[in-house]
């Protein structure tokens, strides 16, 4: 028989010797794990920051105005000077007072026609309505100019028109809302005597402005996109729709602009993937559901949005949040609204300081800090584990042992991040025994 046809030996294992190879291997291992050299380790508190790189699109409370001169307008202020109403702007030009005066006059018979809009709460109602209209009609305006519907889009344009003019009489109005009708008339008769009286100063009161704040002198044309109104449109859609416009600027018109953008009003939105953890979004959104629940935030002029700033003691109980820019500056905002939208979540941080430093700013990239927290960070031999959970050997000052219940937040490569909000027991000092070099 050749050697080719020998039949192969079989080594069997008997269920017995199989049990006692792989008890001694355990045993070694054992073995081998307690002859490892028994080191420590001092640990030390250390405050861990998780940072997303974002696209952040500013939006602001603002007014703007186009002025045609065919002489030279000299600015008495420079860009970012913080102006009232009654601010003289420039020395040397002078405003038609009719123009100005006959949009003064237009607001106070509206007031005094609709005697019912005698609180805010009956303002906001209607202008809440009018908010709704326009942002029926722009759908609208969208289908008609997907089936290239021109009729249909030009009288959807004019009804869109008259609507934006009404909340734009309404929004006025909101001054005269405390004034009795017998003021309002006088109001109404010392307007209607200065028609025709000449030239008044140039002022951002005198233009009818309602917004006073910081001057500029310019648009980026994208005052309409990204004003205050516009926040309770925001979705991943419209923030798409932020990125595919192509704006117009002033500095692309003939024309001189004036722009005051409240002094302590901006709301930065941005948006992350779904499942990235953002530290108090439980919190926040139990905030705006209870908001909700317990105000008429709806007949609220400008909405929920509005609404915080009106209530700064509100305001400043939601969760902070830190935006980091490229060159290294940091803001702290209010995390003030988390919205779901398909694979994304939008989140909303409200500023009331700093303001002047974003009137530059309006799309940008910084880093957001998602999670911020005090830790410790341990090799991952410095943990055990037993029937009742995750322990630490802790060496006293006498030499003990005392073991230490911790709770393990995550794993890091070789290394463990204990919070210190999780692990009360632990202290920075603490000498903690590990396994191996």
């Amino acid at each position: 028989m050749t050697q080719e046809n020998q039949p192969k030996r079989k080594i069997k294992i008997k269920g017995r010797s199989a049990i006692y190879i792989i008890i001694s291997a355990l045993v070694l291992a054992y073995l081998i794990f307690n002859m490892l050299p028994e080191r420590t380790v001092f640990m030390y508190a250390q405050n861990y920051s998780k940072l997303e790189d974002v696209k952040i699109y500013t939006f602001k409370e603002e007014e703007y105005i186009y002025i045609e001169s065919s002489e030279k307008i000299n600015f008495n202020h420079e860009e970012g000077t913080k102006v009232s109403a009654s601010t003289i702007l420039s020395d040397d030009y002078k405003i038609s007072t009719d123009e100005y005066l006959e949009r003064k006059i237009e607001v106070i018979n509206y007031m005094l026609a609709n005697p019912s809009l005698d609180t805010r709460e009956e303002v906001y109602a209607m202008m809440s309505d009018i908010r709704n209209r326009l942002s029926e009609i722009d759908l609208k305006i969208e289908e008609a100019e997907a089936s290239d519907d021109v009729q249909t889009k030009r009288e959807l344009v004019e009804t869109r028109q008259s609507l934006q003019h009404n909340y734009e009489i309404l929004k006025e109005a909101m001054q005269y809302i405390l004034t009795d009708d017998a003021s309002l008339k006088a109001l109404l008769s010392q307007y209607q005597n200065m028609l025709g009286s000449g030239n008044i100063p140039l002022t951002l009161g005198n233009l009818n402005f309602t917004i006073f704040g910081y001057l500029t002198y310019s648009t980026d044309g994208y005052e309409n996109m990204m004003n205050f109104d516009n926040l309770l449109s925001v979705d991943s859609s419209y923030l798409d729709k932020i990125d595919s416009t192509a704006p117009i600027g002033s500095a692309n018109l003939d024309k001189y602009v004036i722009k005051s953008s409240s002094a302590n009003k901006t709301v930065l939105v941005f948006s992350l993937p779904l499942d990235t953890a953002v530290e108090g979004e439980l919190t926040v959104i139990d905030k705006y559901n209870s908001l909700y629940a317990s105000y008429d935030i709806d007949r609220t002029e400008g909405g929920y949005y509005t609404f915080l700033y009106r209530r700064i003691d509100i305001l400043n109980t939601f969760p902070s949040i830190n935006i980091k820019l490229k060159d290294g500056t940091v803001y702290t905002g209010y995390l003030i609204n988390i919205q779901r939208d398909d694979d994304e979540k939008i989140l909303y941080v409200a500023f009331k300081e700093n303001i002047k430093d974003f009137l530059g700013m309006r799309l940008f990239n910084a880093s957001v800090e998602v999670e911020s927290y005090d830790c410790f960070i341990l090799p991952k031999s410095s943990v055990a584990y037993d029937s009742e959970g995750s322990y630490v050997t802790v060496l006293t000052a006498n030499s003990e042992k005392v073991k230490v219940r911790v709770t393990v937040y995550e794993e890091s490569g070789r290394d463990v991040v204990l919070r210190c909000a999780d692990n009360p027991d632990l202290e920075s000092g603490m000498q903690v025994m590990r396994r191996g070099k």
